[in-house]
């Protein structure tokens, strides 16, 4: 503990205090007998100190609150996604390009949300990462910051990019679909298998 912090310890306060008490008894007692602690007092008074320093227990350590739980990526992304399309409509672009994104964002909330379905697929996760961070809100600044942004040229530029990235998430989003039929379809398999032709399941 460095010099400074010392000597505003609580330790230290509480050894002052018991110093200066026996001081104070001291000069009552030599005030009412003339006599007082002896020639010793200082002494007397030190020890006092040094008692108080050794006996104080070091104040309670500062509870630390845990840390908060780690938010689950998905959520993050699809957070982004809502804030980064909030700010285009906010600009009221012409209704194709709100009909573009509005059919991105379907392909985006579908698959954010079989979200652990991809994790056998992290390119796929990559790419949609991607899309929300990096791409999406560079398409997304760059029209609403143009001047122009409200004529059919840039309309449908911004359309185009729109629809390009909708068919990135379509891809992704039918890998996730023909993923859970083929797990769907060995599931079946496994329980004919196992138990013979059960109602509802097809033969194939």
């Amino acid at each position: 503990m460095g010099e400074g912090n010392f000597f505003t310890s609580r330790k230290n306060k509480v050894g002052m205090s018991l110093a200066a008490l026996v001081i104070i008894l001291h000069v009552v007692l030599i005030m009412a007998t003339g006599v007082g602690l002896g020639f010793l007092w200082p002494v007397v008074a030190v020890a006092a100190w040094g008692a108080g320093v050794a006996l104080t227990p070091p104040p309670a350590p500062k509870a630390i609150a845990p840390p908060a739980p780690m938010e689950p990526v998905n959520v993050q992304l699809n957070r982004d996604v809502r804030n980064t399309l909030r700010e285009l409509v906010r600009a009221k672009p012409p209704e194709r390009v709100l009909n573009q994104a509005s059919e991105l964002e379907d392909n985006m909330r579908f698959i954010l949300d079989e979200w652990d379905e991809l994790q056998s697929t992290p390119e796929h996760q990559q790419t949609v990462w991607n899309i929300v961070k990096i791409y999406l809100p560079e398409v997304v600044n760059t029209y609403v910051n143009a001047p122009q942004y409200h004529s059919a040229e840039a309309a449908a530029v911004m359309e185009d990019s729109l629809s390009t990235l909708t068919g990135a998430l379509e891809r992704i989003k039918l890998g996730v679909v023909d993923h859970s039929l083929r797990t769907m379809d060995s599931q079946a398999r496994t329980l004919r298998e196992t138990f013979g032709n059960l109602p509802g399941l097809d033969q194939t």
